[in-house]
């Protein structure tokens, strides 16, 4: 059997805070991106704040290299989308949704939804 490619990056959904069971997707997608690899964090649902606050372990993952996108609409509906810078390099920035399929559909990317 040949062996699998290796995904061309990472797409990590990040929708629920994190809990003593479920690990801290941040940190993991930090270690993710000093392996080299591409990574992509989709913030939505409950971490919307989080992502456009900065709290928790955004600032390391976006100082590590993590591209971080908040789901405009989720953002929207927390009233966040006033605090969202719209595509500035070096921190979070809005996505819409056909931005956020493109990337769920994309076959080089391997997705963690949490």
């Amino acid at each position: 059997m040949p062996e699998a490619a290796a995904p061309a990056g990472w797409l990590l959904v990040a929708s629920r805070p994190p809990a003593p069971h479920t690990g801290d997707l941040w940190a993991d997608a930090t270690a993710l991106r000093r392996t080299g690899a591409a990574v992509t964090v989709i913030a939505t649902d409950d971490v919307c704040a989080e992502a456009v606050l900065g709290l928790g372990g955004v600032p390391g993952a976006v100082a590590a290299g993590v591209t971080v996108l908040v789901d405009s609409h989720a953002a929207e509906r927390r009233n966040l989308a006033g605090r969202l810078p719209a595509g500035t390099a070096g921190g979070p920035c809005g996505a819409t949704d056909d931005e956020v399929a493109a990337l769920l559909l994309d076959p080089a990317l391997r997705t963690v939804w949490r």
